[in-house]
Parts: structure tokens; sequence; C-alpha cells
């Protein structure tokens, strides 16, 4: 959890962004591999004048300075932190270094939680409901524990 702390710290300072809204902490199983520690996992709202481009380099720059070594991993593996781009408002983009919306976010319920959570009225580009994504989901039985911490100021 203090990575998560360090990461929401280090993004507050991306030049010409700012954290808008933090959710809940969620506590989940890995869902791909699933013998490893479970995940911490957050969502952040930003508000950033960046191109989704810039923000990507900025957040790749802080998973390197907080211990992520992309090299070394294997796939859906444990890492220290993972800050991925889920939605940049209402843009697509389907590039070699960046997908947007977020490739599996209509997948991960553990994704979509604390998304909605932000913004229970937030839809995709196309103008689907996540609601409704996260009604065609089977979540239940995937493990998912709530830790509210006491509230931060950044």
């Amino acid at each position: 959890m203090e990575l998560l702390a360090e990461a929401r710290r280090a993004l507050a300072l991306i030049p010409q962004t700012s954290i808008d809204a933090i959710s809940s902490l969620y506590h989940t199983q890995p869902q791909d591999d699933p013998h490893q520690p479970w995940f911490w996992n957050q969502v952040l709202r930003l508000q950033t004048s960046l191109s989704p481009q810039q923000l990507l380099e900025a957040t790749q720059g802080i998973e390197t300075a907080l211990g992520r070594r992309r090299e070394m991993e294997r796939r859906f593996g444990p890492r220290p932190i993972d800050i991925d781009l889920l939605l940049f408002g209402t843009m697509e983009i389907h590039s070699e270094s960046l997908r947007i919306p977020h490739p599996r976010l209509t997948h991960r319920a553990f994704v979509l939680i604390p998304l909605l959570e932000l913004d229970p009225q937030l839809t995709l580009p196309d103008g689907t409901t996540l609601q409704a994504v996260l009604a065609c989901l089977s979540y239940t039985s995937i493990g998912c524990r709530i830790w509210q911490p006491a509230k931060e100021t950044t």
C-alpha cells in the first residue's frame, strides 16, 4: 500500500496534471496468474493538459522510479507497481505503445468497480455505460476486499 501512496504523490507532481478523485483501495486476487500474492488496486481521476502519450511517459517514469523493471517481469506476474491509463476523456487511441480505452478494461471487475465508484455514470467512448459492462461480468467469484484508508491530502 505504501507504493500506492508514493505513486499518488508522484502523480500529483506531474506537470500540468492534478488528481481530481481517488477511489477506495481494493485488495484483489490475481486473475491471470493465481499463484502470486493478491494485488492492491486503486483508480485515480486526473485532470491534465498533457497528451495521452506524454501522460503515459510520465506514468512509466513513475513506475520505473518505484522499482518496476518491465524487462524482468513475466506477463501478469508480480510487479511492484502498475499504472494503467484506462480512459482519456472520450478519446480512442490504437497505437503501438498505447491503447485507450485500456484493452482489458471491460473484462476486469477489479478495475470497473473502483472506476465506477468515482463516476457511476461513466461511459466508454462508444456510449456503452460501464455499469452495463460490469453487470455482464461474472464477478461474484472474483475475490475482492475493500479497504478504506483514512483520507489523504495527496
